[in-house]
């Protein structure tokens, strides 16, 4: 974690911790969610497993590896961001072996990864912001920072080539604005994003938050997923807090369109909120609670990926696994489908399907020199 992060996270807790203490945030608010939507989705998938259309065994070749935060394909080869690591593995599909790495090890806080596979070009996505890296030989090609009070997010940086830019997932805010505001106001005037110049190095906020307040207390308020829609006539962009219940819609110039409550059978909800501020608590909720740990645009369709933990009674340094769901809307909001079930997190994406690592039945282990399955799961239609 980041110093900024830190700051950030300390801010939140203590200013969450005064809730109750009297004060201008007197009081844990007692604010409830809303029914859910009563609009029903044009299939149900009932918790079953989606097949693969491609999958690659990745075998590390009497290497360790860690867990796969982001995958980037380019043609038969394939780069995997290691979180335990900080370094990116490169992978030869058609051998099935991870051939060695991209860049040098030790990247901190290493978040998400896009490729420019034309160019040959890595952006990853770090602790200190992002940084540049040719993909044959690993040398640093640039290195840019990170806006103030930004608190970066696990997901997928969307790379624009056409206007060299990438937007870069996350919640930008203040120190001021954590503290003076209670948990149910949490996310007024704050963005979800940052769009990175890469020809300027400038930054500027993105999308407005989509949720006022943060349902469960932790560093899981701080974060949120991004994409771009491409096939939509006025959609231009998709935002969710982690610990929530809607998509953001939103236009070219950022404007909300609308909020699609993405919630379905498989969602959980125990009616709870958490108001405790240690991880094992946090962790314990998501137990019981589902979250939202990606959303995708394919075309004027809505991916959203939701996970609950799998993993009961966790410890700190414990494995966890998760029951992992997506639900497919139209850019309009309209359900399409429901709780079609993911072998594991999804860590990237290409034109028409997700990217998911199986880890075999031992789960997610954090470094092993066991193979892995990457698998390319196509998204319905």
């Amino acid at each position: 974690m980041s110093p900024a992060t830190k700051r950030l996270v300390a801010v939140l807790v203590v200013g969450l911790g005064t809730l109750g203490a009297g004060g201008t945030a007197s009081s844990v608010p007692r604010w409830s969610r809303p029914e859910r939507s009563a609009a029903a989705f044009r299939a149900d998938a009932a918790a079953v497993t989606a097949s693969a259309d491609a999958e690659w065994r990745l075998s590390p070749g009497g290497s360790r590896i860690g867990l796969i935060m982001s995958v980037a394909v380019c043609g038969h080869e394939a780069f995997l961001l290691d979180r335990q690591l900080g370094v990116v593995h490169r992978a030869d599909l058609n051998a099935g072996t991870i051939t060695g790495d991209a860049t040098s090890r030790g990247i901190r806080q290493v978040a998400g990864l896009a490729a420019d596979c034309s160019r040959r070009v890595l952006y990853i996505v770090d602790g200190r912001g992002v940084g540049v890296f040719n993909m044959d030989s690993g040398a640093k090609l640039a290195r840019f920072a990170k806006p103030d009070n930004f608190v970066n997010s696990i997901g997928t940086p969307v790379l624009d080539e056409s206007s060299h830019t990438l937007a870069v997932p996350g919640v930008w805010s203040s120190q001021s604005n954590w503290r003076s505001k209670p948990a149910d106001r949490m996310f007024e005037n704050d963005r979800i994003g940052y769009r990175l110049d890469l020809a300027r190095g400038t930054t500027s906020p993105m999308v407005a938050a989509v949720e006022r307040g943060c349902w469960s207390l932790g560093p899981n308020c701080l974060y949120a997923t991004l994409d771009g829609v491409t096939g939509s006539r006025r959609a231009r962009w998709l935002a969710a807090h982690v610990v929530g219940m809607s998509v953001g819609v939103y236009d070219a110039n950022y404007r909300l369109l609308r909020a699609i409550d993405v919630r379905s059978p498989q969602f959980r909800e125990n009616g709870e909120r958490n108001e405790r501020q240690s991880l094992t608590e946090m962790v314990a909720w998501n137990e019981d609670n589902s979250v939202i740990r990606q959303v995708y645009g394919f075309g004027d369709r809505i991916v959203t990926v939701h996970s609950f933990n799998r993993t009961r009674g966790w410890k700190p340094g414990g494995q966890t696994d998760f029951e992992v769901f997506m639900n497919v809307h139209s850019t309009d909001g309209d359900g399409v489908v429901s709780d079609v079930r993911l072998r594991d997190l999804p860590v990237g994406r290409d034109d028409r399907a997700l990217y998911v690592v199986d880890y075999g039945n031992a789960g997610r282990r954090l470094l092993s020199a066991d193979p892995v399955w990457l698998m390319r799961v196509a998204v319905p239609q």
